[in-house]
């Protein structure tokens, strides 16, 4: 019985492909125990044919083509797709540890909406800690709340998700930028406890100077996003307003709101 998808979209893959597959062929879960979908989009040739070749000796590895570009679209046929109980999220350009799938699915119970592994960072090879693994290391252990535990819901990586709260709810195909955030708070109202892995037990994101989320765009576009995500969190919060968390909700506007800031001091200073 499959227990976990994983969902890798990927897009023109380069050689960093190689190393996230080699993190997933060395996992020291059963291989029946789990599946990898692989949701090409955008250009198929000769992409399909590559990664066709680098897993075609692995049963539990499926690769699917999906002519609408984007992360979102891809994640969406993903979930489509997916026959495991529990779902996790990597990007193609990242990588995770050996004992990763294991190690998730170990602390998996009823009781558990979202288990969350540590995260670390790959600049160039160097390993370190950021954001999301200082508040792992602060938070871990802590008494559960939503807004207390909130810079898990900014990122779906790093996540083994149980499939019944993602249910019906799918990523956002309009939104460039913080699909992933939309998406979780979306589900933050279905979401009844959130644990943690051992230590151990690590995503690692991988910084290239090429990745979406470190392009600059235009001012216009970074307030059109804005404008775009302040009415998007507000439409799910004011459709079920007994439902949602406030402190979230308050949350969620004031973490976009900080980034937009941040990004036109950036252009200020001229970086």
């Amino acid at each position: 019985m499959i227990e976990i998808s994983v969902i890798i979209p990927t897009y023109e893959p380069k050689e960093y492909l190689d190393k996230c597959l080699t993190s997933l062929f060395n996992q020291t879960i059963e291989p029946n125990l789990f599946e990898v979908i692989l949701v090409l989009n955008g250009e198929k040739l000769p992409y399909f044919t590559q990664i066709l070749k680098k897993i075609e000796n692995k049963k539990n590895f499926r690769l699917y083509y999906n002519s609408i570009k984007g992360v979102s679209s891809a994640r969406n046929f993903g979930i489509e797709k997916a026959k495991g109980n529990y779902i996790t999220f990597i990007d193609d350009d990242d990588y995770v540890s050996n004992n990763y799938l294991q190690s998730l699915l170990k602390k998996k119970n009823n009781k558990i909406s979202i288990v969350q592994s540590n995260f670390k960072t790959d600049l160039n090879g160097q390993i370190n800690n950021d954001y999301i693994s200082n508040a792992y290391n602060r938070i871990k252990g802590n008494s559960y709340n939503l807004f207390t535990y909130r810079k898990f819901l900014s990122s779906v990586c790093g996540k083994l998700i149980d499939k019944s709260v993602i249910g019906k709810d799918r990523f956002n195909v309009k939104l460039p930028i913080a699909e992933d955030a939309v998406f979780l708070f979306k589900l933050s109202n279905k979401i009844k406890l959130i644990d943690f892995s051992p230590e151990n037990c690590i995503y690692y994101r991988v910084l290239r100077k090429d990745s979406t989320i470190r392009k600059t765009v235009p001012l216009s576009a970074d307030l059109k996003n804005y404008i775009v995500k302040i009415g998007l969190f507000s439409k799910i919060y004011f459709s079920s307003i007994t439902k949602y968390s406030f402190s979230f909700y308050i949350s969620r506007i004031l973490s976009i709101s900080k980034v937009l800031f941040f990004r036109i001091k950036l252009r200020l200073k001229g970086k």
